[in-house]
C-alpha cells in the first residue's frame, strides 16, 4: 500500500447466516454472500486468502473459542463490508463482530474502511439499535443504499 500500511485481508465480510424474508420465510443468506465473496476473490487475483469469509478460511474458523478470535480478524481488513438486514442486530455472532466494527468505523485516522449495505426494508429502529442512521458517515463508515445480489455483484 502506498502509505506503508499492510492488511492481510483486502475484504472482511460480516453477515447473518440466515435471515427471515416475509415472503420466503427463513433463507440461507450465506448463498447471497458467497456470490459476492466469489466476486471479491476474483478481484483479488483469485486469492481466497485475501477475503475474510468463512468458506475461504475453514481451517482458521475451525477453532475453539472462535467467538473470541474472529472479531480481532476484522482489524486485519482493509475494507469491512457489513451486510445489514432486519435480523443482523439480533444475531449473536453479528453482535460479537459489531463491537469491533464500530471501533473501526470510528477510527479517526481512517486506517480501516467500513461499508454498510442492507437488504430489504431496514427499519429505523434497527439502525438505532446499531447506533446508525441513514446519513451515517462517521469515521470511515458509509451507509450504502439497498442492494440485491445482482446490483452488488455488478458494483463489486
Amino acid at each position: 500500500m502506498p502509505d506503508g500500511r499492510y492488511f492481510p485481508y483486502t475484504y472482511g465480510l460480516s453477515f447473518p447466516g440466515s435471515i427471515h424474508d416475509p415472503i420466503l420465510g427463513m433463507i440461507d443468506f450465506r448463498e447471497v454472500v458467497r456470490q459476492i465473496a466469489d466476486r471479491m476473490k476474483a478481484q483479488c487475483g483469485n486469492k481466497p486468502k485475501l477475503v475474510l469469509y468463512d468458506h475461504f478460511h475453514k481451517g482458521l474458523f475451525a477453532r475453539p473459542e472462535l467467538d473470541m478470535f474472529l472479531p480481532a480478524e476484522y482489524l486485519k481488513c482493509e475494507l469491512v463490508v457489513v451486510f445489514l438486514c432486519k435480523d443482523y442486530a439480533d444475531k449473536s455472532w453479528c453482535a460479537k463482530e459489531w463491537t469491533i466494527i464500530q471501533q473501526l468505523a470510528a477510527d479517526r485516522d481512517h486506517r480501516h474502511r467500513v461499508m454498510y449495505l442492507w437488504r430489504g426494508k431496514l427499519e429505523e429502529q434497527v439502525l438505532q439499535r446499531l447506533g446508525l442512521d441513514r446519513s451515517t458517515r462517521s469515521g470511515s463508515g458509509r451507509l450504502i443504499a439497498n442492494f440485491g445480489p445482482a446490483e452488488l455483484l455488478t458494483a463489486a
